[in-house]
């Protein structure tokens, strides 16, 4: 609600307020409605004064004070406003808003009446942005502002505009030719960062073509191929990027895995092809098959590798094979029958051939001698220290008193029945 605060030997006080509205049906189904002070917005000669009629407890609950209370800093709790009422261009006459131009400023579209109020008290020129038609670039301004997540509800600003100067072509650093045609062709704030980088550099541009041109691209695209991109091409890369309908990271990407495949950059064809996606996509397959490539024979190579040292293991562990009471254990015979161990009795031995091939550990199968070739329990052995690291059987089952008894005899086998391998110190031959 818009209002205006008389006050004795002062103009009056321009102020906006939200009221909270709370409506009660009682037993007889008659409603009631009551009505609190919720938040105001007071424009004095100097500032905004925020005045509250509630408190956010800690729990999140709404706590209303029934009056207003002012607070000491401001803050645009109030955000867009979809309706005001009552709205008339004669209630700002004779108050401290007078000129502010809040009629030029909701006519552009504005929404953030609180936000404005505070900025055109701090920047009184500002509205002479509103009155030069610059009315919805500056609403713009405002929105972006206060919806880029790093607005904390203070007043907007703005640092697209020069609050030095007065006249609004030079607030927005343009001269009074560019100014006419930003307001002609409705630049929005974008737009104006897009002039802005490409002036700052020196390049030249003709109004309005060049204009449109630069519309095709983001700002930040924009700025990336005036970081990167040969100064005398800028204009080239531009028409091509739009045509191409991509970016600059896309066309960059592009060069560089040329480059380095050894491609002549220098050929057109090569350095602006005629479907830059396509391209691009290929260059990338390309790249990807040859790591895949790459990949798989580093793979081949290091299982050949493992093969061989798997047929050493075999050698090596063959005379750690032992049998008794119906049960064999015998070492692994390579890194397929490891896999298959694992998948059988569901426990991660498979993880373990890089390991039992390079001898940091043994792993050997304890089998029935009666079904050889089915999956019973694996063995971890440690061959310096002769000690059983883990045995595990189905789903990582522990031993049974059947396997426990059998690993006890093929240990002390292998302590004193087998005279070829190392002695612990202290056991007797």
């Amino acid at each position: 609600m818009m209002s205006r605060l008389p006050v004795e030997g002062y103009k009056d006080r321009f102020v906006l307020t939200e009221w909270l509205v709370k409506r009660r049906i009682e037993k007889s189904g008659e409603s009631r409605y009551t009505t609190y002070p919720y938040s105001a917005w007071v424009v004095e000669e100097k500032k905004v004064v925020r005045l509250m009629g509630y408190m956010k407890t800690i729990g999140g609950a709404t706590s209303l004070f029934n009056k207003w209370e002012q607070r000491k800093t401001f803050n645009d709790v109030y955000g867009t406003v979809s309706i005001c009422y009552p709205w008339d261009k004669s209630i700002l006459e004779g108050t401290t808003a007078e000129n502010c131009k809040l009629d030029l400023y909701q006519d552009a579209g504005g929404k953030r009446l609180v936000s404005y109020l505070a900025l055109w008290r701090k920047r009184p020129t500002v509205e002479n942005l509103l009155v030069q038609g610059c009315g919805r670039f500056l609403a713009e301004l405002i929105d972006k502002e206060k919806s880029s997540g790093m607005d904390r509800g203070g007043i907007p600003k703005l640092s697209e505009v020069n609050w030095k100067e007065k006249r609004p072509a030079q607030m927005l650093g343009l001269n009074k030719e560019e100014f006419r045609h930003m307001r002609r062709m409705g630049w929005s704030a974008e737009d104006l960062e897009r002039y802005r980088l490409v002036k700052k550099v020196g390049i030249r541009m003709k109004l309005p073509e060049d204009m449109e041109l630069l519309k095709t691209r983001p700002a930040y695209d924009i700025n990336l191929v005036l970081e990167e991109a040969p100064r005398a091409d800028f204009w080239r890369t531009i028409r091509y990027l739009s045509r191409q309908k991509s970016d600059w990271r896309t066309l960059r990407d592009y060069r560089r895995m040329a480059a380095e495949d050894g491609r002549d950059l220098t050929d057109n064809l090569v350095c602006w092809p005629r479907n830059l996606a396509a391209s691009h996509q290929r260059q990338i397959a390309e790249r990807e098959a040859i790591r895949n490539r790459k990949e798989a024979e580093k793979r081949a190579r290091e299982q050949a590798e493992r093969k061989e040292k798997f047929r050493e293991r075999l050698a090596v562990l063959e005379e750690l094979s032992f049998q008794q009471d119906g049960l064999l254990i015998r070492p692994c015979a390579d890194e397929d029958e490891l896999r298959q161990e694992g998948k059988e009795l569901h426990h991660c031995v498979g993880s373990y051939a890089k390991d039992h091939a390079s001898g940091k550990t043994a792993i050997l199968f304890i089998r029935k001698v009666e079904a050889p070739d089915k999956p019973f329990f694996t063995l971890e052995f440690d061959e310096k220290r002769q000690t059983v690291r883990q045995n595990r059987g189905l789903r990582n089952c522990d031993r049974t008193p059947e396997v426990a008894a059998f690993e006890r005899a093929w240990l002390d086998w292998l302590k004193k029945g087998n005279p070829k391998l190392p002695r612990k110190k202290g056991v007797a031959a």
